[in-house]
């Protein structure tokens, strides 16, 4: 019972032929949502359904000559309807009848269906809670993989600029090298800082990290400028691990749309 609709998912009987025939009578003539009885009814109300079944009540049900038909070979006599409730709520109806001549359902046998009802809605419940608690644990595992995986990629984010930084100071403090590559290396240095602190402030906006909705700067661009001076902050790194770092580019320049920041962390990472 989901969303007011009824949903059938059994009908069983120790003759296999009127079990063909009650799933038939089901598929050709489904309950009417708004009958005064029978499961939706019950449903509905909370309250259990007995009586026992005249064809007169054959005759006022059907809804045309073969549907009592059908009704009448079924040799319906007795019946009983229970909701199904598992605390507070209503999860189903169950639903017994008596094909059997002289055998009419009584206070005594309405008792044991609320009982198996209840049972059955019990089990049902134990069912959707058992997977309710397998979803939550599976979004936890998935919430601490992410949690990892986030982890690992600002810590390799946060190494790039701050190798890069170390790497021009380093040559600074040394000495030995000309104005322009000073200054090449100050604005080096101070464009991976502002790098450094945009990171840092995106590590504090988890929300937005979580979310995937990361803010991009769209800027017109030259892609080789990107390119080069990326490599540029890579450089000093390169040459510290005694290898060689050649550029090729198209002579074609290249304009984008694009986040310069956020290019440069991509091509640090496929160099690096």
């Amino acid at each position: 019972f989901e969303n007011s609709e009824i949903n059938r998912l059994a009908i069983t009987h120790v003759d296999p032929e009127k079990e063909t025939l009650g799933w038939e009578l089901y598929r050709r003539y489904p309950n009417d949502p708004n009958a005064q009885n029978g499961p939706h009814h019950v449903l509905r109300t909370g309250e259990p359904e007995m009586a026992d079944i005249s064809d007169d009540m054959l005759q006022a049900g059907a809804r045309d000559e073969e549907h009592l038909q059908i009704l009448r070979d079924l040799g319906l006599k007795s019946y009983i309807c229970v909701p199904m409730q598992a605390r507070g709520l209503t999860l189903g109806a169950i639903t017994f009848i008596s094909a059997r001549a002289g055998r009419l359902y009584r206070e005594a046998d309405l008792q044991l269906a609320f009982d198996l009802a209840s049972r059955a809605a019990h089990a049902v419940d134990n069912a959707r809670l058992y997977k309710e608690a397998q979803q939550a644990r599976e979004a936890a595992i998935a919430a601490n993989r992410a949690k990892d995986e986030f982890l690992a990629i600002v810590s390799h984010e946060l190494r790039t600029p701050l190798t890069s930084i170390l790497g021009w100071a380093t040559l600074l403090r040394m000495g030995g090298i000309g104005e322009e590559q000073q200054n090449e290396a100050l604005e080096t240095i101070e464009r991976n800082a502002r790098a450094q602190a945009q990171l840092v402030g995106d590590i504090l906006d988890v929300s937005r990290i979580v979310t995937g909705k990361m803010q991009l700067d769209l800027q017109p661009l030259q892609l080789s400028n990107v390119v080069m001076t990326s490599l540029d902050t890579l450089r000093p790194a390169v040459e510290a691990k005694n290898l060689r770092l050649t550029l090729h580019l198209d002579a074609q320049q290249t304009g984008i749309r694009g986040d310069a920041a956020r290019l440069h962390q991509v091509i640090a990472n496929l160099v690096g």
